[in-house]
């Protein structure tokens, strides 16, 4: 009999944890949009990888820089240094143009030398990245916080985005519904870059450059929105020089407004 009264306890817990869910909560939402505003963090990333299947040396690379407005922000960040990764030996510069800015890479030498016990492990370390082409990779990471909510429902025209872009086309393919049951959007468009290197024997070199905001909050649970801008580009030696490239632009991916309860 004694049991009773704890689980009458239990089943009174339940109903009004039920109550907080269900019922309009000024109290809640209140709270939930004090944590949205002290825990909202907000981040650019503009990051290049690069794979390549054998050693290469005198690798060049003139790659798409962000754009647009705010686009300084990363590229000035990137002219002073401010790198999260950067791999030994890139020699980096800005190149500059009336209206467009590309990144030149170049690198001495890029992968191991053959036949070194070291090939186990540059496999072991790309195995997690999907789509890698090959045993050797590197990243070049850059990340600043703008100060501001990204507009990752609508970056055209308000954010960084990779430049040159061309022919850009909605594409109804890939998208993802959000959580306000609202559909991702996607872009496909043309870009432009330019690789040059030598091997000792054929090589394939695969180049990925992208931009990316996030806005992310904690409200309860961790919640966040993004837009990614990416361009990829894979050759083979003697395939090099200026080539046309595949871009693809997502926006309006994850959680949109404030929180309004628990």
């Amino acid at each position: 009999m004694r049991c009773l009264p704890i689980l009458a306890g239990i089943a009174v817990l339940l109903l009004v944890a039920i109550g907080v869910v269900l019922v309009p909560n000024p109290l809640g939402a209140a709270i939930a949009g004090t944590l949205y505003d002290t825990t909202l963090d907000s981040t650019l990333t503009y990051r290049v990888q690069v794979w390549t299947d054998t050693p290469l040396h005198d690798m060049d690379l003139i790659l798409p820089l962000p754009g647009g407005p705010e686009g300084a922000v990363l590229v000035d960040a990137l002219a002073r240094g401010e790198f999260t990764e950067r791999p030994e030996g890139w020699q980096l510069t800005i190149l500059e143009a009336d209206t467009l800015s590309m990144l030149k890479i170049h690198a001495d030498r890029f992968g191991e030398t053959p036949g070194e016990p070291s090939l186990l492990a540059g496999l072991a370390r790309t195995a997690g990245f999907i789509g890698s082409q090959g045993p050797w990779e590197e990243d070049l990471v850059l990340q600043v916080r703008p100060g501001r909510v990204i507009a990752t429902d609508v970056p055209g025209g308000n954010e960084p985005l990779l430049q040159p872009r061309y022919n850009v086309t909605a594409s109804g393919c890939g998208c993802s519904v959000n959580a306000a049951g609202e559909r991702s959007e996607r872009f496909v468009y043309d870009s432009t870059l330019f690789t040059g290197f030598q091997s000792p024997g054929d090589a394939n070199l695969a180049v990925w450059i992208q931009v990316r905001g996030v806005n992310r909050w904690w409200a309860y649970h961790w919640s966040s929105n993004y837009y990614t801008d990416s361009v990829r580009l894979i050759v083979s030696e003697g395939s090099g020089g200026w080539s046309s490239a595949a871009g693809v632009q997502t926006q309006k991916n994850g959680r949109y407004g404030k929180p309004t309860g628990f």
